[in-house]
């Protein structure tokens, strides 16, 4: 079974080469994603989501402006430093002309010094969920082929007055007389039993700290949510209106496909070590969860996110929030109001210019309004944005993933039916 993996980077950019970078990304990679002589998508099979964003109006934690910024993230499969090290080597003109206009950057690049530059300006994710697990670019693909085309069997073949068996059977028996579809008939690859006794001995092993240290733990929360609810009352005196203005950009590339990407990029508030060990905290247990809880493609009752991380960059004075998700901004931002809104006060109740809250969870995001102004505020357009399926949404990638799976499996008669309904 082969994992999804993350890989974010932020450089800073050379302020005089702004122009000739924005220039390169948005007319001669972005025109033609799949094919330009740079990064052509149409070679990297494995990949889900590609992102460069420039973010060019961010703040430090001071309120000074912080320097123009190239954030990178890829989202692959596979192991993280084996498909870096081929990325790098593969597509290294590329890479060598998008950097060029970076700081740091060497010069002459060579193999060597490419690998320790990105490793360099690497910055981990605290928390990255992903929304199917396992689910390869090319499982996804194939899944997807293998529904429409036993949906075209079933048009071609009308069976609505046959027993249920008897239509998996002939469904079955299609996929198996059909060359393109047979591998379809071997069960998905499944996590392996070392795999299994790693993932959950940490959690055992994380119980086990916890009941340990539980008094220990108890007396840090209360002292922790103290501390918050000071520094609550504190920033609520000194939240100021809102000045700085929705990209123009932003509307321009949404909605052009059935999926979006969001952006986030906010600046801590003071005291920032209380700030940046907060975010820490609330990012482990979130991840925690994530991983432990939200393993269906179901984020907090959130089902529409294919991927989303969060990371800080710029020497730990910012936060960024990186999401790929089904549908429009307005929807998807109403999803995490009806049903993380609580969490969204915690975590971003430490950005600058977040809406006012009451005893931490109320208010804030309850607030729709001022919440979705907020987001828009601090959203920043992505010059590129690449998408394996960009047909898909969460809901069909699962769907197709239940179809595979039913034609290796026994089933009662009730769950034949709910398969059959699948189509």
């Amino acid at each position: 079974m082969i994992f999804q993996s993350f890989f974010t980077t932020v450089s800073n950019i050379k302020p005089d080469k702004l122009a000739e970078l924005r220039h390169l990304l948005d007319n001669d990679i972005n025109a033609d994603l799949s094919n330009n002589k740079y990064i052509p998508f149409s070679k990297l099979p494995n990949v889900h989501y590609c992102r460069w964003c420039i973010v060019d109006s961010a703040k430090n934690a001071d309120g000074s402006d912080a320097p123009p910024m190239l954030l990178f993230q890829i989202i692959f499969d596979g192991k993280r430093e084996a498909f870096i090290k081929g990325f790098l080597q593969d597509f290294a003109s590329g890479i060598d002309k998008i950097y060029q206009y970076c700081e740091d950057y060497p010069t002459q690049p060579t193999y060597e010094s490419r690998y320790s530059y990105f490793r360099k300006f690497r910055r981990k994710e605290p928390l990255a969920w992903t929304a199917v697990r396992g689910g390869t670019v090319e499982q996804i693909l194939k899944e997807e082929k293998l529904r429409r085309g036993i949906e075209v069997f079933l048009d071609k073949n009308p069976m609505q007055q046959e027993q249920p068996e008897t239509i998996q059977q002939r469904i079955k028996a299609f996929v198996s007389n059909t060359p393109e579809y047979q591998w379809a008939m071997t069960p998905p690859s499944k996590p392996s039993v070392v795999w299994k006794l790693a993932y959950y001995s940490k959690l055992v092993l994380l119980i086990l700290c916890g009941i340990v240290l539980s008094p220990l733990i108890l007396v840090f929360a209360i002292f922790w949510v103290l501390l918050l609810l000071y520094y609550e009352k504190q920033d609520n005196k000194h939240i100021m209106p809102l000045k700085r203005e929705l990209k123009p950009e932003v509307l321009k590339r949404e909605d052009l496909l059935r999926q979006n990407q969001l952006t986030e990029y906010g600046t801590f508030k003071g005291p920032h070590w209380f700030r940046y060990t907060n975010i820490h905290i609330l990012l482990f247990v979130s991840s925690i969860l994530g991983k432990y809880k939200s393993t269906k493609g179901n984020l907090g009752g959130i089902e529409t996110i294919h991927f989303v991380s969060w990371a800080i960059f710029n020497k730990n004075q910012n936060l960024s929030f990186l999401s790929n998700y089904d549908g429009g901004w307005q929807s998807y931002l109403s999803e995490f109001i009806d049903f993380a809104a609580s969490v969204m006060n915690l975590t971003f109740g430490n950005i600058k210019g977040y809406p006012k809250t009451r005893w931490l969870l109320k208010e804030g995001a309850h607030e729709e309004q001022n919440f979705k102004m907020i987001v828009r505020a601090y959203q920043y357009p992505c010059q590129i944005w690449y998408t394996a399926y960009p047909k898909l949404r969460v809901k069909n990638i699962l769907r197709n993933a239940a179809i595979r799976k039913g034609l290796s499996r026994k089933m009662n008669t009730q769950q034949l039916q709910n398969w059959l309904k699948l189509f």
